[in-house]
């Protein structure tokens, strides 16, 4: 039985190589299975990566929000869903939750998506790729808002990181969980060991072969904010753990 009346949904065993130092599941495994599930979505219905891409067309995640009610350990298997939320803009809106066994909510999921052209990367209106769209809008997540953080001065520079052979994706540019995993091997180990409720991250620009990150750390309103920043200035994407 469907755990919603709507939507697409697939189980995720979290194996060993998922999980963190304390046997919770890693940030970046999270991204990587909703960016997976939604994949998977669009493949059943009609228009994944490979087809899109030949139409000239890939879809870009511009911000995720994830909320953990309780954080998911080793070897437990979760039942994720993913439905469609509407459009604005440009932008497409997808959320996501996932379920344990008992049926109990784990976590909260929310994303911001643009569709571009992959070689150019001009942004695209969601009416290009004539979608046939199912629409939930009335169902919210509950995260935080997808939305730009405050934008106050960094307290200190955490490391510089340059983009390696093994972060990048078929984009052909950074893969949208390995910031997680920058920002997490930047703060001091305590930190990146501590409980986490929300995590909060805004791709702004792509990181490419040959792009060195400016990993700048601030505190605002006590959650800690880091930033990618490349070397002429502009950021390339800023997240929140708290």
């Amino acid at each position: 039985m469907s755990i919603l009346p709507f939507g697409f949904e697939k189980e995720y065993n979290i194996r060993f190589y998922d999980c963190d130092y304390n046997g919770n599941v890693k940030i970046a495994a999270v991204l990587r299975a909703l960016a997976d599930i939604a994949e998977l979505d669009y493949d059943a219905r009609g228009y994944g990566h490979e087809l899109l891409w030949k139409q000239g067309m890939v879809f870009l995640l511009s911000g995720e929000s994830i909320r953990f009610h309780r954080r998911p350990r080793g070897n437990e298997t979760l039942t994720y869903v993913t439905w469609e939320r509407g459009t604005k803009g440009a932008r497409f809106y997808r959320s996501f939750e996932a379920y344990d066994p008992s049926g109990a909510l784990v976590l909260s999921a929310d994303s911001e998506w643009l569709l571009a052209n992959p070689e150019t990367r001009r942004i695209l209106r969601p009416d290009s790729g004539h979608f046939e769209m199912d629409l939930h809008p009335d169902r919210m997540p509950d995260v935080l808002p997808v939305e730009r953080l405050a934008r106050k001065a960094a307290t200190h520079h955490l490391m510089e990181r340059p983009v390696r052979f093994s972060d990048l994706d078929n984009n052909r540019h950074v893969y949208n969980a390995v910031y997680a995993e920058m920002t997490l091997d930047a703060l001091p180990f305590a930190a990146a060991a501590g409980e986490i409720r929300d995590f909060r991250i805004n791709y702004i620009s792509e990181a490419l072969p040959g792009d060195v990150l400016s990993l700048l750390e601030c505190e605002i309103e006590g959650s800690t904010v880091v930033r990618g920043v490349k070397s002429d200035g502009s950021i390339c994407f800023e997240c929140e753990i708290r």
